[in-house]
């Protein structure tokens, strides 16, 4: 890191992280089970935004998105490019309607959020607050309205009726649509306990898929179909560990992710992993230092905090990347800047301007603005040389 005042001419090298995984698109957690229709309340107890389906255990994505990729369709999913939240505000509300969430057999109450498990809920989104330009921010009233916001609810007793004879069905379970999506939409947690698994859906929430959605995940890992329930493809109820190969990918394979899945998700036998019944297998060489660390849920990794915070950077932060070809290139973190004086003259004095990859000569002249350069460990970044 070096403060810039002066004029000199120099060469500097610096680090960059290797970033992880991003739901720019629609990038582990408590599991659930795989994938669910949101129809009518006798058909499924946990409640969802209107018009969404679950996929890989707690995604929530549109139905019609869902259906094409099982027809094999590979579906324009611009839609969920550029679904951040403006600016890093997410207005959210507490369910506080408790009602039975099918037809069955005395089926319980269900949805409403008891004060314990929301300050439960604030202290997971105070753990992405302090890493990243985000606030969380609870409605006047506890009531968003029609505004585009996230309504947090208690799935822990969501049933659904079964067809046999009417008695109820757990089905209760973690979930989140990826993104701002428009409107209401619906944060499910069953969880409570567990503060980085709640962590889990708010990254859902924010712009994050799985990190093991990747579409250069076959490298890293191997997916073993035969050991998941229901198998890997099927129907709309059991579509487990999709690639999206429309999503946006930053920097390396990040292992150590929240957002990855632990070597037994949805496996078919409960022993797992002492049966040897995985479903995920790490890949040499990563096999023994990760095989029994995947799917996490204690912390944020160094590179979901650093992904996140420049999904939702502080306002004085730039980026620039020379070897970058996208359109509209502007500063931000998915069109940084491309030359370093454009960098250089449009950081804010007293900003920081973060660089990845290597540059041609840093470039003569006198630079007026007090800024800090910086990259994070791991990746070589040159400017000249």
């Amino acid at each position: 890191m070096r403060n810039l005042t002066g004029s000199f001419v120099t060469r500097i090298v610096l680090c960059w992280f290797a970033l992880g995984f991003l739901g720019l698109l629609p990038s582990g957690a408590q599991l659930v089970p795989p994938i669910e229709q949101n129809s009518a309340k006798q058909k499924l107890g946990r409640q969802m935004t209107e018009g969404y389906s679950l996929i890989d255990g707690d995604i929530q994505m549109p139905t019609w998105f869902v259906e094409a990729v099982l027809r094999g369709e590979t579906p324009d999913a611009a839609l969920f490019r550029d679904n951040l939240w403006p600016n890093g505000l997410v207005p959210f509300e507490f369910e506080t309607a408790c009602a039975p969430t099918s037809t069955c057999t005395n089926a319980p109450d269900s949805g409403c959020v008891a004060t314990a498990d929301r300050t439960r809920m604030i202290a997971a989104m105070a753990e992405l607050e302090t890493v990243a330009n985000v606030n969380f921010i609870q409605c006047p009233s506890n009531d968003c309205g029609e505004s585009n916001h996230v309504l947090v609810r208690d799935s822990t007793n969501d049933t659904t009726a079964s067809e046999e004879d009417n008695s109820c069905r757990d089905n209760s379970g973690n979930s989140s649509p990826v993104g701002m999506i428009g409107g209401q939409q619906i944060l499910n947690v069953v969880s409570w306990p567990a503060r980085f698994v709640i962590v889990h859906e708010l990254m859902h929430a924010l712009g994050f898929y799985h990190e093991h959605q990747r579409p250069d995940r076959d490298t890293y890992v191997a997916i073993l179909c035969f050991n998941v329930r229901g198998g890997c493809q099927g129907t709309l109820f059991n579509e487990n560990f999709p690639i999206l190969n429309t999503a946006t990918i930053y920097g390396a394979y990040d292992f150590d992710s929240v957002m990855h899945y632990g070597q037994c998700a949805f496996a078919i036998n409960l022993n797992c992993p002492n049966d040897f019944s995985q479903t995920i297998s790490v890949r040499e060489p990563y096999t023994t230092q990760w095989q029994n660390a995947i799917g996490q849920t204690t912390h944020l990794s160094a590179l979901d905090q650093a992904t996140v915070s420049f999904l939702y950077p502080q306002l004085n932060w730039r980026f620039l990347d020379c070897s970058f070809s996208g359109a509209g290139s502007d500063g931000t973190f998915r069109r940084p800047y491309t030359t370093l004086s454009t960098a250089l003259a449009n950081t804010p004095a007293g900003g920081t301007l973060w660089v990845s990859g290597p540059c041609p000569t840093f470039p003569a002249g006198t630079y007026s603005n007090n800024i800090t350069i910086r990259a994070a460990p791991n990746i070589l970044v040159r400017f000249g040389g």
